[in-house]
């Protein structure tokens, strides 16, 4: 039995390097560190070999002296006589008990509460260990940038609700007996087996946790199929016990200990990569002069996540007169981006830099705050710069703003435990579970924001519409003593997941929709420009109100339609005037023209301001499209080449689509 399992065990591993390994700036719960897992497989496995191989050689020797001294026993002793008639009765009671003992109560056990002890707390362990300790772990080593907080404000509770799950599930099984016990084992087995099959090999389809939801009606098939292969799986334990009953009480105590071997490995590898990757807490942008604006010059910036032209179309069929309360804007009808997701779109826009998805994304943002002259320039000239951005997406570290952002701040950050806790064991059990079991798990990005305690003297900013909404009601705008000042406040606006309604106020997810998220959204800036008004800066000041991409089907598909970002501009001294409307084909690389022509400094080499843009120019823009590798497809960079009306995907061109290197945090 035992050659056999290495040699599945070796088909195992085979399997294993023909699966991708990929990482993006969402959470992607299908990332695994198999090649790791399979090093350390392997190493168990030929050990595992080679003392089975030895102790074979010793068997063999020791089966050659058994032999050759019962040779010796036969040739000088004497025969022994035949069992009496009673002994032959005996023989004939025991054989025919024999049956009448494997038909015995299913509660009879010969095992002592120790002995089945013992096997249930190698499963236990196993079970335990890999959802609650390793399952989160591993999520956040490959996830570095979608995560806000270091592990380890999480880590020691892990391992104490991991005690206790493997404590109460070791003291608890025991207690059955005979084939009920061996039932439950087999079934916790097969359960183990089947999710770790789904972890590292079945959930390739999914895609990452962008906070979209997730067409399940789509995945049909592959619900049956995923089905029947954890049918398929979970029936292993019970054949084998069926079949290979001793073999099954090995394996029930040995694979257990082995995945928690190779899960360990595997972390103890992946802390390198932890500790040099994840977020300094003690220094982060902080909401500190978010409510403020300066008493003369104001150039603020609201970025609307994901507002595509498409979503403010629906608002006008909804409501034609939505948009007229933005008085003194011009609305840019055709505008795109040269970036397609917020990584690393809102970089572009504060330094320029141009990033082709090769190398380290933290890398290129640390590099790109640090040549670039954009915002630097600005705080020369008197401005003080206040960006409110979240890592990952728009910067990599705290520190690549210093001497850049005046709202940088020192302090320690907290989480919540019990919701960080909460969402990471969410996270691993929806990577764990069946597709057909997934959307009770499912959660997203945003999420793991949101589990930062605000408490901090100056708060943490992070992207929470609503909690911005109420506390700009609560708190108000007010005037600081600084003359001119540049605002950036990064919002959530139309992306995914919908949970506000019209009035910017909580809906449940079954509630909301991309229509009340987008309503919702310009219902904060109402408030946000009303307040503006209030305090008499409104008229002077320059306010963008724009989208750092559109909206993309998903990120695992190649462009299909046009994406168009909504753009509205209102420059100083215009307020009063009805909603204008231009037709002029304008880009994110008009944006930092923009900022400069309304700060007063020279902006020729930035490029065209959105103003200065005629709605006949013909010099083409471009988007930069990543599609992720998915079930085989590769990783590859989509470059389009957009003319005139960008509405129309007719005008899009792909130029090039060359194939990327693996993803590096």
């Amino acid at each position: 039995m035992l050659p056999s399992f290495i040699a599945g065990a070796f088909a195992f591993l085979i399997l294993c390097v023909t699966l991708p390994l990929n990482a993006q700036a969402y959470i992607d719960p299908a990332t695994t560190t198999y090649v790791i897992q399979i090093v350390s497989a392997v190493v168990i496995t030929l050990g595992i070999t080679i003392g089975v191989f030895f102790n074979r050689i010793r068997m063999f020797f020791l089966n050659i002296r058994v032999k050759l001294a019962e040779w010796r026993i036969k040739l000088f002793s004497k025969k022994q006589t035949s069992p009496v008639p009673t002994q032959l009765a005996q023989l004939a009671a025991l054989q025919h008990l024999a049956p009448a003992r494997r038909q015995a109560s299913l509660w009879h056990d010969e095992r002592t509460y120790l002995q089945r002890l013992v096997i249930a707390l190698c499963m236990s362990l196993g079970i335990a260990f890999t959802y609650v300790v390793f399952g989160p772990y591993e999520l956040y080593a490959l996830n570095l940038d979608s995560f806000a907080f270091r592990i380890s404000e999480i880590f020691k509770s892990l391992l104490v609700i991991a005690a206790i799950v493997t404590l109460v599930l070791t003291v608890v099984l025991p207690v059955f007996r005979g084939k009920v016990f061996d039932f439950l084992i087999s079934l916790l087995f097969g359960l183990l087996l089947a999710s770790y099959a789904q972890a590292n090999f079945l959930n390739n389809s999914l895609g990452q946790l962008t906070g979209d939801f997730i067409a399940w009606n789509l995945y049909k098939t592959d619900f049956t199929l995923n089905l029947l292969a954890w049918l398929a799986i979970t029936s292993i334990p019970l054949l084998l016990y069926h079949f290979r009953k001793k073999a099954w009480a090995f394996l029930a105590k040995f694979l257990p200990l082995m995945l928690v071997v190779i899960q360990v490995i595997s972390m103890v590898a992946l802390q390198g990569t932890v500790s040099k990757y994840q977020p300094e807490t003690e220094q982060y942008l902080s909401t500190g002069g978010l409510y403020e604006v300066s008493e003369k010059e104001n150039i603020i910036v609201i970025i609307l996540d994901r507002l595509d032209n498409q979503y403010l179309d629906m608002v006008l069929a909804d409501s034609p007169d939505y948009f007229d309360r933005l008085d003194g804007f011009t609305y840019f009808t055709n505008n795109t981006t040269l970036y397609s997701a917020t990584f690393p779109s809102v970089c572009n826009l504060l330094t320029g830099g141009l990033f082709m998805y090769e190398g380290s994304s933290s890398g290129f943002m640390t590099e790109a705050y640090k040549t670039s002259t954009f915002l630097p320039r600005l705080r020369e000239n008197g401005y003080q710069v206040k960006l409110y951005t979240e890592p990952r997406f728009g910067y990599a570290n705290p520190s690549d703003l210093e001497g850049i952002a005046d709202n940088i701040a020192v302090a320690k950050l907290t989480v919540n435990h019990s919701a960080a806790i909460k969402e990471f064991i969410l996270l691993s059990a929806y990577r764990y579970a069946p597709i057909t079991f997934k959307p009770f798990f499912w959660t997203s990005t945003d999420q793991f924001s949101k589990v930062i305690n605000k408490d901090t003297d100056p708060a943490p900013h992070t992207t929470d519409d609503i909690y911005f909404y109420d506390t700009l009601r609560s708190k108000r705008l007010s005037v600081d003593d600084r003359e001119k000042s540049f605002t950036f406040i990064h919002l959530n606006g139309s992306h995914a997941p919908f949970n506000m309604g019209e009035q910017a106020q909580p809906l449940p997810n079954n509630e909301a929709n991309v229509l009340t998220q987008t309503k919702g959204s310009f219902h904060i800036v109402y408030e946000y420009l009303d307040q503006l008004k209030a305090l008499g800066l409104y008229q002077d000041a320059t306010i963008i109100i724009t989208g750092d991409h559109g909206a993309r089907v998903d990120d695992i598909s190649p462009l299909q339609n046009a994406i168009t970002t909504g753009l509205f501009v209102k420059p100083s001294g215009s307020a009063d005037t009805p909603l204008q409307r231009s037709t002029a084909p304008v880009s994110s690389n008009n944006f930092r023209a923009t900022i400069y022509k309304a700060a007063g400094l020279p902006y020729e080499q930035l490029g065209q301001s959105y103003f200065d843009v005629p709605p006949d120019a013909k010099d083409p823009r471009y988007q930069y499209y990543l599609v992720v590798e998915s079930q085989g497809s590769p990783r590859r960079l989509q470059i389009f080449e957009i003319a005139e009306n960008a509405r129309d995907f007719a005008n899009w061109t792909m130029v090039e689509e060359p194939l990327l290197p693996p993803y590096i945090p």
